[in-house]
């Protein structure tokens, strides 16, 4: 589904969408306490991959509107297939639950899964006595169990912290549970500290540094959790705002929250973006508006990949050269994103390159429009919509792929967008 951009600016008030990293935790959370409710759950593609893996387990699980209650359950034996779409979290998530299993499980899914990494994540549970089949680290999988004891392990986490949850989150299920060694550089550590807050609150006592992790026996505890407001999300909207010099408001968003892409408040302020926090009777928001041209950046990725494509549109509208660190990680997404921004950005006259490591930006003297091609990936899209609000001519060639993790995301950005007619 192609989409023309017309050129304008945000302006008006919206609460962030649910989180969709708290809502995959909740539900596993609740699926293994055997009970509990999640509610105000994202409804998104991602999500849907989890739950249908679950129940694939033989978890019981009923939806309702925005609320997922589980039910006390038995996980299935004998050979299993699960279907993780394209989502990576889901796919890492569900193959440590799989090693719980008697009997094989089979998991695979689709676009670039089968390209995406898993082998730090398979060797540890390959070195705790779960026989693992994959092609060379990658799926498709076949995972043998049943995991029953746990003990000492190290993960490399460079690729993904995904590794990392997935193993913090059976932990509690298995005799004397897991003490994780972080070897090497991780990426995204900041997801790893939203599983540790997830397991925190469900009753789980959770030891975390810099380089171990240590989680005891014990049980989750079945109750009602509710899902944060997503910061990832926020994002483009706080971008937008940025770029188009629109007057924004934003709720639902936790203001000490430990989701990592937070600090993209800070990167805005340090491009002279003005950022205050109010409430009402009603809520909590952010308001952000452009108090002046916007400034160069430089930013480290490695904790908060995911706002590489969002923070490379803003470079197009900075004065000067702005600059990403430690992208590699970005090849390992959706799409090679990485390779995708470079196109896009050059194909608008942005002066785009890299040595693998870092990405350098230099906006167009002389903007120009052009088809986006969004790689499947939900992150392209979404950040080159932005892109449409002030250059001229832009049409992106897939604007559906949006519902991998906001479904609603054209409908909230049409009802913030004032058109120009530029």
């Amino acid at each position: 589904m192609k989409r023309r951009l017309v050129t304008g600016r945000l302006e008006g008030e919206i609460d962030a969408p649910a989180s969709k990293s708290y809502s995959h935790r909740w539900a596993i959370i609740c699926a293994l306490a055997g009970g509990g409710r999640v509610r105000k759950a994202l409804q998104a593609d991602d999500v849907t991959a989890t739950l249908n893996g679950l129940k694939s387990l033989g978890y019981s699980l009923q939806c309702k509107a925005d609320s997922i209650a589980f039910l006390p359950s038995e996980r299935s034996s004998g050979e299993l297939w699960i279907d993780a779409g394209e989502s990576g979290t889901s796919a890492r998530f569900l193959t440590a639950l799989a090693a719980l299993n008697d009997g094989p499980v089979h998991l695979g899914g689709r676009g670039r899964m089968n390209s995406r990494p898993f082998g730090p994540l398979l060797d540890v549970l390959t070195k705790l006595g779960v026989h693992c089949r994959h092609g060379n680290g990658f799926p498709p999988l076949e995972i043998r169990g049943p995991l029953r004891r746990g003990g000492a392990v190290a993960v490399e986490a460079a690729q993904s912290s995904q590794f990392v949850s997935a193993l913090m989150l059976i932990a509690p299920l298995l005799e004397s549970g897991l003490h994780i060694h972080l070897r090497g550089p991780v990426s995204s550590r900041p997801y790893i500290d939203v599983t540790a807050d997830c397991m925190r609150r469900a009753g789980i006592d959770v030891r975390l540094d810099e380089t171990e992790i240590g989680i005891p026996s014990g049980t989750y505890r079945a109750a009602d959790y509710e899902v944060e407001g997503d910061w990832s999300n926020a994002s483009y909207w706080m971008i937008g705002a940025a770029l188009s010099g629109g007057v924004l408001r934003i709720g639902n968003l936790a203001r000490d929250s430990v989701q990592g892409d937070r600090r993209l408040l800070d990167i805005l302020q340090s491009c002279g973006v003005h950022i205050e926090y109010r409430t009402n009777s009603r809520h909590d928001f952010f308001v952000l508006h452009r108090a002046g041209n916007l400034k160069p950046f430089n930013v480290d990725l490695t904790p908060t990949p995911d706002l590489a494509p969002g923070l490379a549109v803003l470079a197009l509208c900075c004065d000067g050269v702005s600059t990403l660190d430690n992208v590699g990680i970005l090849r390992h997404k959706e799409s090679d994103r990485l390779e995708a921004l470079l196109l896009n950005l050059q194909s608008l006259g942005a002066v785009a390159e890299s040595d693998g490591r870092t990405l350098k930006i230099a906006p167009p003297r002389a903007p120009r429009g052009a088809l986006i091609r969004t790689f499947g990936d939900h992150r392209i899209a979404m950040s080159f919509a932005l892109a449409g609000l002030c250059i001229p001519g832009l049409e992106l060639d897939d604007a559906s792929v949006v519902n991998k993790s906001y479904p609603q995301f054209w409908r909230d950005y049409d009802r913030l967008l004032v058109e120009t007619g530029v």
